[in-house]
């Protein structure tokens, strides 16, 4: 009997010991089955952050010269195409003379004026002469009248010459290329507003004129854009700016803002302020084609060997920032953080972490 109970206890102590060991195993296999690889975990790094903006823009001459005509006329016959190069009395239209009505009529009746007053002091003139060759009249007076003539002489060709260039243009054949406008500036033709047989107004004080071309100097280029009253308040002269061009595949240069505008301008019910800077183009590299979309990027912040954390194991919940460790137990925890600077990939963490720890996956079961 007592053989039989120290075997049934035998056996259940057996069973027990064997259940323990099953129950250990499951467990293990458990645990490995939630272990979780390292490639996939996150770990804090020391480094640097950089925060940038972009600014779309346009590359464009920093000196834009409109080629204007003295005299008002019709396009004869124009010498230049846009993407010309000019020099500086480069022939750019010929202009044939067309002033207003009024503007003849006025040199005509001066013309005649000044004939008539030519005419009675000439006839003046040849009287005092008469009496002067008799001794009726003093060499002074006789002086005086010669000198009268002689100014209305030259008012009266003054007046001939006037109507002559109104009406021509020109006062002799050999000034027939008086009527040919020419460039004032060296650079490119960028831009032609006016056509064959198309009238223009001359420039003068109170007209600015018509501009018969637009030229272009390449050999100095600007970056124009402009920035809202948000993005303004970063910006200021002399800052480095730098540059994306992608007509030029993804060409990439730096420059500085050199201008800002201090007054702001509304569009579409946004205020944006207008800037200028310069590029440190390579104009003889390229065949240069102002007015291309240029972005320009600004840092707005940047910090260097602090603590780092990628930007994808950060959870941001209600009003809390956190990041979940695991432990060489796998325990996991939750790091309340405090984040500083992030360029939204990569963000620095000012406290919270270590750069022992192991982050979990966001959502991580």
């Amino acid at each position: 009997m007592k053989k039989m109970i120290k075997r049934n206890w035998l056996n259940i102590v057996l069973v027990l010991m064997l259940a323990c060991v099953i129950t250990l195993i499951v467990w293990q296999t458990k645990q490995r089955s939630h272990t979780i690889p390292d490639f996939i975990l996150g770990k804090p790094f020391i480094g640097k952050i950089e925060v940038r903006n972009k600014i779309a823009g346009s590359l464009v001459s920093a000196e834009v010269i409109e080629i204007k005509s003295s005299v008002s006329g019709i396009i004869e016959e124009v010498f230049v195409e846009v993407g010309d190069t000019v020099h500086i009395g480069s022939p750019i239209a010929k202009v044939k003379p067309a002033p207003e009505p009024l503007e003849i009529e006025n040199a005509r009746k001066n013309l005649k004026t000044a004939q008539i007053e030519y005419e009675i002091t000439k006839n003046d003139y040849n009287r005092q002469f008469s009496i002067f060759e008799k001794g009726g009249i003093s060499i002074s007076l006789m002086e005086e009248t010669k000198s009268r003539l002689e100014i209305r002489e030259l008012e009266y060709k003054a007046a001939q010459k006037r109507l002559l260039l109104l009406l021509e243009g020109y006062l002799n054949e050999d000034q027939k290329e008086i009527n040919v406008i020419t460039s004032t500036a060296n650079g490119i033709i960028t831009q032609l507003p006016v056509k064959n047989g198309q009238s223009i107004m001359k420039r003068h004080t109170q007209s600015e004129g018509t501009a018969i071309a637009i030229v272009s100097a390449m050999d100095k280029l600007l970056f124009k854009a402009r920035v809202n009253e948000y993005d303004i308040v970063n910006l200021k002269t002399g800052q480095i700016l730098y540059y994306t061009i992608g007509a030029y595949h993804d060409f990439k240069c730096t420059g500085k803002i050199i201008r800002i505008a201090p007054h702001a301008i509304e569009r579409q019910n946004t205020v944006q302020f207008n800037f200028e800077a310069t590029i440190d183009f390579p104009s003889d590299s390229f065949d240069v084609k102002t007015g291309l979309t240029v972005v320009a990027e600004y840092i707005t912040g940047n910090t260097d060997s602090v603590l780092c954390v990628e930007e994808k194991f950060i959870n941001y919940k209600k009003d809390s920032i956190f990041v979940e460790t695991i432990d060489s137990l796998n325990n996991k925890h939750k790091n309340i953080i405090v984040p500083g600077l992030s360029d939204g990939t990569i963000t620095e963490v000012k406290s919270g972490l270590t750069i022992h720890d192991k982050i979990l996956p966001l959502d991580w079961e």
